[in-house]
């Protein structure tokens, strides 16, 4: 029998499209994320699969091998990969006399999806989570185990964890309490978080459950809390951010 073609599946919610103010029917997509992945995650998947190779070593090599690409790179070098073509170039536009304008005429980098990577993309398929997300700027940035200092959204039971972004106070309707933060598994079972030790603008921190199963969960946020210090939102605005209790 051959063997299924992997899948692969991209939620995402929708906002306003700031880009076009007077069109109240113009969304875009905001992708929910998942892991944040390293290069020593990316090793543990390899020996996982399908070699007797340590995690270290793989990491090890790897890295040498991307100071050596850096160094090529800066040296004026274009680098082919299996997955991304970086591409040297110069930014802005210049004179008949190719006068530099330090402000304007800056080295950069062009990173180029390869057809390898393409075709992976090919298999992606999208769907919609049915969540209009009222951001205005708001975003959970990052989830801090302040425990063990992991920010690539693994957390532990018990521990104290920070979230940090964009507008992320938790308040209701009223400017008090804590609006509603939870931890929703993939079932959709919402674990509430019933107490926050801060609850900031850019911040708020909480302890995690210590009688939840270990596995994916997302950590949701409603609030009604905006930067106007007399007004708050009509309307509460869903923040979301992926997370793996382990």
């Amino acid at each position: 029998m051959a063997e299924k073609e992997k899948e692969y599946l991209w939620k995402f919610g929708i906002r306003d499209n700031t880009m076009t103010p007077d069109d109240t029917t113009d969304y875009i997509a905001t992708v929910d994320k998942n892991q944040t992945l390293s290069i020593e995650d990316i090793a543990k998947r390899i020996v996982k699969k399908r070699t007797e190779y340590r995690p270290d070593t793989i990491a090890n090599i790897v890295n040498m091998f991307e100071e050596e690409a850096r160094y090529a790179i800066a040296e004026g070098n274009n680098l082919i990969m299996n997955n991304v073509r970086f591409q040297i170039a110069i930014s802005g536009i210049f004179d008949a006399e190719g006068i530099i304008d330090p402000e304007k005429n800056k080295p950069e980098i062009n990173v180029i999806p390869s057809d390898t990577l393409k075709a992976e993309l090919d298999k992606v398929r999208i769907e919609y989570n049915k969540q209009k997300l009222a951001q205005g700027g708001a975003e959970i940035v990052k989830v801090t185990d302040l425990t063990t200092g992991a920010t690539n959204g693994e957390i532990g039971r018990g521990h104290p964890i920070e979230v940090s972004g964009y507008k992320v106070k938790a308040v209701n309707a009223d400017g008090t309490g804590i609006g509603e933060v939870s931890l929703v598994n993939d079932a959709g079972y919402k674990e509430p978080i019933t107490s926050l030790i801060y609850n900031e603008p850019s911040y708020f921190t909480f302890i995690c459950p210590d009688d939840l199963t270990e596995g994916q969960y997302t950590l949701e946020v409603v609030t009604y809390y905006t930067t106007n210090s007399t007004k708050l939102l009509k309307t509460p605005r869903t923040l979301t951010y992926p997370v793996t209790l382990v």
